[in-house]
């Protein structure tokens, strides 16, 4: 009864292997194999993957808001607003002016309106210059009522006005908005660049620990399919001395419960070797298909000693201390902002219109 039921596990075990083995061939025959070196995968997940693309765009987006902060500090923010010149035309039939009987009279109009400011920072105190402009022109036409032969006579209106206004502002005893708000633009600027060599030094570890997991995968199923082969080998064997009465059928058991505990060995490390191999392709930004194999990379020399010296003195400039250092430096700035806003302050205002 032992035997038999033994004989039971040991074929449901085999029929689970011959199924998964099915689906794995299915799936390696359908797409192509491609070699990637440790090189070309560092590169694509940096330069060519969506995750890649997101760790540059957080800082070059950091730079665009300070590149247009520093440019609106030191060149004059202008902005113009109007409409294109509105023409109208009519002719009816109406009293017009002193006319005293209806008559058929035309008009005709012509206007146009512009607004123009300029604001620009003044970068040793701080203050802000403002200037607008508030243009408007108008060309009219309509009939001479002081005779009476109006449709022959015209009377034609030109008019040009503009207004003009000058404002400064400047902030007294407080430290000037325009410069902290550039220099905090600097420091995100700064910080965003940390962010990135952290974040794609973060990313190329987690390329190389999947690149290396592939390969040690790979040589780890390569020892397990030798171990197999050896395994069915001795099985067929004792399966032929089992014939002949050379073994008993409890060695011939043990030989078949080997083969199969070595066929579920290799299963399973063909399994986690696919799951690596995917995990590397979603790092690569690659379709998880693709057949993706591994090159052994070249061995290079260790870092010799004048190297670690260098290193190891210049510690200082590390990107978590320099981020540290610039993300104190910008707490500190706002502190003292609002600090200023709390003790004697003041505003100078000079306004001139003409």
């Amino acid at each position: 009864m032992i035997s038999l039921n033994l004989t039971i596990t040991r074929f449901c075990r085999v029929a689970l292997i011959i199924l998964v083995s099915a689906s794995q061939g299915l799936t390696s025959s359908d797409a192509q194999a491609w070699d990637v070196t440790l090189e070309e995968a560092l590169d694509m997940a940096i330069n060519r993957s969506a995750r890649g693309g997101m760790i540059k765009g957080r800082e070059e987006v950091a730079e665009q808001n300070y590149n247009a902060r520093r440019i609106n500090f030191y060149l004059p923010e202008i902005s113009i607003n109007g409409n294109v010149p509105a023409f109208s035309n009519d002719q009816s039939y109406r009293f017009f002016g002193g006319a005293q009987d209806k008559s058929l009279y035309e008009t005709r109009d012509l206007n146009f309106n512009s607004f123009i400011e300029l604001k620009q920072s003044v970068p040793i105190s701080g203050g802000s210059f403002v200037v607008t402009a508030n243009l408007t022109r108008a060309d009219s036409r309509y009939p001479d009522t002081r005779f009476q032969s109006a449709q022959d006579r015209f009377v034609d209106e030109n008019s040009r006005r503009g207004f003009f206004d000058f404002s400064l502002e400047q902030q007294l005893f407080r430290p000037s908005a325009a410069k902290y708000e550039l220099h905090n633009k600097e420091d995100d600027l700064d910080i965003a660049r940390m962010n990135r060599y952290e974040q794609q030094a973060a990313l190329k570890k987690e390329v190389i620990e999947a690149y290396v997991s592939v390969l040690q995968l790979s040589v780890k199923r390569e020892l397990y399919m030798d171990k197999l082969e050896s395994a069915t080998i001795k099985s067929s064997i004792d399966s032929m001395k089992l014939q002949d009465g050379i073994v008993s059928e409890e060695d011939f058991l043990l030989s078949t419960s080997d083969a199969l505990d070595a066929e579920l060995e290799s299963s399973e490390i063909e399994t986690q070797s696919e799951e690596q191999r995917r995990e590397l392709a979603m790092l690569l930004d690659v379709s998880v298909t693709e057949q993706l194999v591994p090159l052994e990379p070249e061995i290079t020399d260790h870092i010799d000693k004048a190297v670690q010296s260098r290193l190891v003195a210049a510690w200082e400039q590390s990107v978590p201390i320099h981020k540290a250092r610039r993300e104190y430096s910008k707490a500190e700035r706002i502190a003292d902002y609002a600090a200023a806003g709390h003790g004697l302050i003041g505003d100078l205002k000079a306004h001139y219109s003409m």
